[in-house]
């Protein structure tokens, strides 16, 4: 049986995601930023809007905003990770069309049709109805099929048509397509170009033999997966394992003692099917379908991943004493989220084990978070923003498992190591760790310079050292900018301050103290 593959391509992935989950955002200027090894704001991605207006990727944030004059101008940090668990999600909803898909980041699907385009009728209809189907998701995809994974790929991104199907055993219907369509390196195209072949045809046509010693063997090699001389295999989407326990009544009931038995039993099962994977869980949701169709659900976060039955009893108990149910129970499910491996280490015999300090923080905010609600049990985060007041946010310790959560708890157990994506822990060496919110008002003496001498705090604070100006300007699409001169100052009692001149009236705070 030929073998025949459809690729999906969406374009602008990054910003189709974005719409179709937040739709304020459609037909608006919309533009995504990275920050760059200079810690310059450069654009990734953006909206049809935004390059109407003449935005460009690459261009620096700071020289997209003066293109832009719309007050729903939506700026946002690129997050490549939700790019990637939303084409992952998609392509688990699209094994209803196939039972192999597959994931080709950053912005395609495959899909093997082998078995499957008669149950359709044929291919232009297979298409159709895909094309159909994903829409009605929010998203527009261009879809081919061709017989090799490159081909389609190659079809689907360069065609004219967003529903391309390529004739069975014919890849040279492909050859007018440039020789982008081959995913060669950028400088293997800017060498091809320099030799002026443009087109796939201008390079079959060469002699193979004198290829490899000019542009390299990867060009005939991308050649040979297109035209199906080389094979090329797709990997299918493996789903994540689905941990979920269910108990449906033969008749409701109100009793409270039977639903808390039934609820304590799922979770026993589930904390053995757990195990089984050798997996985890952060997150635990149990959901009561009740009479007339209601439902009602609570939900049980963890500080430390865990698959301990009783740990899950506890918590649940802690939090059923408070429930009211709406009527009658039919159904109880409980569920595990944010799963992950359970991670084995050796004890230590003879020196002090941090893991058990950990273990017992960990049970405590647990117990916390279920007594007081989730939300009420937080910690504060520095994040990215110059406006000091604002450089931090409080998250949840239990439902807000981010990697600067999990190592913070590594920390505890004596296991930390560094990562580069978290905010660098050298951009806050020159900041207090006492801040005042607001910043408190001050009298300032100035030398002529316009640096600090002295300043009213608690009496009068003679300077002896000080180190600055810093500016600090807030980001522009806030709104009205917030321009400051800071100063870090030593008095003459070797206490030290933090202190800001505001630009726009020359008045001066205080910031922060270095105790």
């Amino acid at each position: 049986m030929l073998k025949r593959i459809l690729c999906a391509w969406f374009p602008n992935w990054p910003i189709h995601r974005l719409v179709v989950q937040q739709p304020e955002f459609s037909g608006k200027p919309v533009v995504l930023y990275v920050r760059d090894s200079r810690q310059r704001q450069i654009v990734t991605a953006c909206s049809s809007a935004a390059a109407k207006r003449g935005v460009r990727l690459d261009m620096p944030l700071v020289d997209a905003a003066t293109l832009i004059t719309s007050k729903h101008f939506f700026v946002q940090p690129h997050d490549p990770a939700a790019d990637h668990a939303a084409l992952a999600q998609l392509c688990d909803w699209c094994n209803q069309f196939s039972p192999l898909v597959s994931l080709d980041l950053p912005d395609s699907l495959y899909f093997d049709l082998a078995g499957v385009t008669h149950l359709y009728g044929d291919e232009p209809a297979l298409t159709t109805y895909v094309a159909r189907a994903i829409h009605a998701k929010g998203y527009r995809p261009r879809l081919a099929i061709a017989d090799t994974p490159s081909a389609a790929w190659a079809a689907a991104h360069f065609s004219d048509s967003p529903l391309t199907i390529v004739p069975p055993s014919a890849p040279q219907a492909l050859f007018h397509l440039p020789v982008a369509a081959l995913r060669l390196p950028k400088a293997t195209l800017k060498k091809l170009d320099r030799l002026g072949i443009h087109h796939i045809q201008q390079l079959a046509d060469l002699p193979r033999a004198s290829l490899p010693s000019r542009i390299g063997k990867e060009t005939l090699d991308r050649l040979d997966y297109l035209t199906g001389n080389k094979l090329e295999t797709i990997c299918n989407f493996n789903r994540p394992p689905t941990f979920e326990q269910k108990w449906l009544l033969e008749h409701a009931t109100a009793h409270w003692e039977t639903i808390k038995h039934i609820v304590r039993t799922l979770l026993e099962r589930l904390a053995r099917q757990l195990q089984r994977h050798g997996h985890g869980t952060h997150k635990l949701a149990i959901r009561f379908d009740c009479a007339k169709k209601q439902t009602m659900s609570i939900k049980i976060g963890l500080y430390r991943v865990s698959s301990h039955p009783e740990h899950f009893v506890r918590l649940a108990e802690m939090q059923l004493d408070s429930v009211r149910l709406p009527s009658a129970v039919e159904c109880v499910t409980v569920v595990a989220g944010d799963t992950e491996p359970l991670e084995q280490r050796q004890h230590s015999l003879f020196m002090h084990d941090n893991r058990a300090d950990s273990r017992e923080f960990a049970d405590l905010v647990e117990r916390l978070s279920s007594r007081l609600n989730a939300d009420r049990v937080v910690r504060a985060l520095p994040v990215d923003d110059w406006q000091s007041e604002k450089a931090f946010r409080y998250r949840s310790l239990t439902q807000d498992k981010t990697e600067a959560g999990r190592v913070s708890e590594a920390k505890l157990s004596g296991h930390a190591r560094q990562d580069s994506s978290l905010i660098n822990a050298s951009s806050f060496h020159c900041r207090p760790l006492r801040m005042f919110f607001p910043p408190q008002p001050i009298d300032v003496s100035t030398v002529p310079d316009g640096s600090p001498a002295r300043f009213h705090f608690q009496g009068e604070q003679r300077i002896a050292n000080y180190w600055g100006p810093e500016r600090l300007e807030t980001a522009w699409w806030r709104g009205a900018c917030v321009k400051r001169d800071y100063y870090r100052v030593e008095t003459e009692t070797a206490s030290r301050f933090w202190l800001f001149r505001r630009l726009d009236d020359d008045h001066w705070f205080l910031q922060g103290c270095f105790d």
